[in-house]
């Protein structure tokens, strides 16, 4: 877990609820299930409106987890160890504080930037008014953050430890990340800015292990401006370096660029930079348990210690602007420091209480018009959460009612026999391709099993679900979209055998990208209404263009981009095969050599599935479909071409599929044409030794044609 502590003025309700982001399409209910862990959003947003001050109004905490999969009630106690210590200089009436978890049902979405596909996990928003609700006056329980991150820090890690959760301390990122990185991964925008390229650049010597140590990198550094260290000497040192001819001064604030890192042994270094841990692999939490916790001291973590024994009323009665105040405690010693803020504590105690007896007496100004009781407050409810979550409003006690309709819904499609019976047929391998182009699904986390008897599982880490537990406990699906997805599988598995979503091929797409920026300033972007219904969607929308780059691409006999096109659309249905009377594909099943084949007098179209259509006076004749030629025409000129071209594309020796009378022709063509051709088939060979067969035309009576 990761947590990253941000402020705002207002917007904090909507984005939960809609999920309203710069490059997303996709809602809120779209993209995660909303889960509310504590509190109420009506009651913070009254609390946050009526605020009457400039700058930040709240701050916006999140709690990131690398886990794939992290139950309700591990982030509900997680999220009360957070509120335990962040209000540890409070009382329980004086602060608000909302926490929400998202639990993904798109697993990934396309990083416009370089076209990774990154993974969603679970996440917690938590918002906190910065409004004490019983004095009406200001709380800001972390200070300025930057002078408190290393309590912050302490606490991440303890609770990562208690609750066997990844830490960011053993995951480093290799790339430069900021602000305007998660902005680029949906709108591909990439910040051109002096610092964003030292950054980049710098980012690049660290990974090769340009830097022995922290001393080295601050040599290279001077080098290029004015430099100042920012928390020396501590693991977290970083430096402040002004280059020459730019006014703003650059912070190399990353983990990647602090002392603590680049101190470390230039193994573990790379091994953290590279993310050695499988990618692929699917994280569960693996809690302490209870007895091997007991035995942990709490002092494991002096910096979270000294946050509860002293810190946390530092920076809620001390205040640097009260220079006669702040200049007395900074020259007492600890004895006298303890006593002077003891004295301060009781006095704002005494004043809370004034205000708390006024406010119940009904003789103050009151802050809300409701009392401060956030346990007992009845929220009111709110039509957009309510038509997204089938909650009453967005409040910890709804949750609690939500949870338990949930409950009943899904066992009664546990229980379903005609929804049991649907699962039966489905296939797992069609499922989770199914899912990967529709919800960004990472195929290779999972790995299906057919049990005898028991029909399909799909491995979840330590846990074996069936499609209908998949759907519902691993994609948070809502019960009314179980029964639809099951039902695309299974028409998928009918159909074609449709190959999970890949990520695109760097070298590609970087040139797409310097296509796409062209055609963007020159307003010729292909149009999307040619698309497919999934294409349109937001997971998919940046690859829908992509592929149009492909498509012209390979159209001036670029080899690499149908290539590339064909690895994309592997699985996808080509049209125009139900009409087909000849299959010629390679002995070996294999793809043979890959482009555009030159068929005489006949027009090549590349399709945006990878195959390419061979048409003659407007009409398509032959289909090249990647692992297989179709002959669409049995013209005996057509099918010279076609077997022409399949010795071009497959070798020699082929593997014919057909109605008897096509097969028959083929063999003719073959023999009139002089083809050195060998088939699979010994009766075909036996056919054409024998010149056996002699010359017809087909007519009406050869009988149906295959697939019609």
């Amino acid at each position: 877990m990761i947590i990253r502590i941000g402020g705002g003025y207002a917007g904090f309700s909507e984005y939960l609820r809609t999920g309203r982001k710069q490059g997303r399409n996709q809602s809120r209910d779209q993209l995660d299930e909303r889960v509310v862990l504590t509190g109420s959003l009506d009651l913070f947003e009254r609390c946050v409106d009526s605020a009457a001050k400039s700058g930040d109004r709240y701050l916006h905490i999140v709690l990131s987890f690398k886990e794939d999969h992290l139950d309700s009630a591990a982030q509900r106690a997680i999220v009360e160890e957070f509120r335990r210590f962040t209000f540890c200089a409070y009382q329980q009436d004086e602060y608000l504080m909302y926490a929400e978890s998202h639990m993904p049902r798109i697993k990934s979405y396309l990083d416009e930037t370089t076209g990774e596909l990154i993974e969603r996990k679970p996440h917690v928003h938590v918002g906190i008014p910065l409004v004490n609700v019983v004095t009406g006056g200001s709380l800001n329980p972390f200070g300025l953050v930057r002078h408190n991150t290393e309590y912050v820090d302490d606490f991440q890690e303890y609770v990562n430890y208690k609750y066997g959760l990844a830490s960011p301390k053993d995951h480093a990122r290799s790339t430069v990340f900021d602000a305007s990185s998660v902005l680029a991964r949906h709108t591909g925008q990439e910040s051109r800015d002096a610092g964003r390229r030292l950054k980049d650049e710098l980012a690049e010597l660290v990974r090769a292990g340009a830097f022995p140590s922290f001393e080295a990198f601050v040599c290279h550094v001077e080098q290029l401006g004015q430099t100042r260290h920012l928390y020396p000497g501590r693991a977290r040192e970083f430096l402040h370096v002004q280059i020459p001819g730019h006014q703003k001064g650059i912070n190399l604030s990353q983990p990647m660029f602090q002392r603590g890192f680049l101190e470390l042994h230039p193994a573990h270094r790379k091994q953290l930079v590279t993310n050695t841990v499988d990618a692929h692999a699917y994280r569960v939490a693996e809690p302490l348990a209870a007895e091997a916790w007991e035995a942990i001291s709490f002092h494991e973590w002096p910096a979270m210690a000294h946050w509860h024994d002293l810190r946390a009323r530092e920076v809620r009665y001390l205040n640097s602007g009260n220079r006669k105040r702040w200049a007395a405690y900074q020259a007492a010693d600890p004895v006298q420091r303890r006593v002077l803020l003891q004295q301060l504590q009781q006095d704002r105690t005494a004043r809370v209480d004034r205000c708390r007896r006024a406010m119940q007496a009904g003789t103050g100004s009151e802050l809300l018009p409701d009392p401060p009781d956030r346990g007992g407050w009845p929220a009111l409810p709110s039509p957009l959460s309510a038509a997204a979550t089938g909650r009453r409003a967005d409040h910890a006690v709804s949750q609690r009612a939500q949870d338990a309709r949930e409950r009943r819904e899904r066992q009664r499609l546990l229980d379903d026999d005609k929804l049991q019976a649907l699962q039966d047929r489905v296939d797992a391998c069609a499922l989770l391709a199914s899912l990967s182009h529709s919800h960004g699904l990472l195929c290779q986390k999972y790995r299906p099993e057919q049990l005898p008897g028991q029909g399909w599982r799909i491995v979840c880490g330590p846990h074996r679900l069936t499609l209908l537990e998949f759907l519902l406990r691993e994609m948070r699906m809502p019960a009314d979209s179980v029964h639809g997805v099951l039902l695309d599988a299974e028409r998928h598995q009918k159909t074609t055998i449709l190959q999970p979503l890949q990520a695109p091929d760097p070298v590609c797409w970087k040139q797409f990208r310097a296509w796409h920026q062209e055609r963007s300033a020159a307003g010729s972007l292909p149009s999307p209404l040619g698309w497919s219904e999934a294409e349109a969607d937001e997971v998919h929308a940046g690859l829908a263009v992509y592929r149009d780059f492909l498509v012209e691409q390979a159209r001036t006999e670029d080899t690499a981009s149908l290539v590339e096109l064909r690895r994309m659309g592997a699985g996808m249905p080509v049209e125009g095969l139900e009409a087909t009377w000849l299959t010629i594909s390679a002995a070996d099943d294999g793809t043979g050599q890959t482009g555009v084949v030159e068929g005489r007098g006949l027009r090549a179209d590349v399709q945006r599935t990878g195959a390419v259509a061979y048409s003659t006076h407007g009409r398509d004749v032959l289909v090249d479909a990647h692992t297989s030629l179709h002959v669409l025409d049995l013209d005996p000129a057509c099918l010279e071409v076609g077997l022409r071209m399949a010795c071009q594309r497959f070798g020699p020796v082929l593997r014919l599929e057909g109605h008897a009378d096509s097969l028959h022709l083929a063999v003719e063509a073959v023999s009139r044409s002089g083809l050195s051709v060998t088939f699979t088939a010994p009766e075909l060979n036996a056919a054409l030794q024998n010149a056996a067969f002699t010359e017809t035309e087909p007519d009406e009576n050869r009988g149906p044609r295959p697939g019609v």
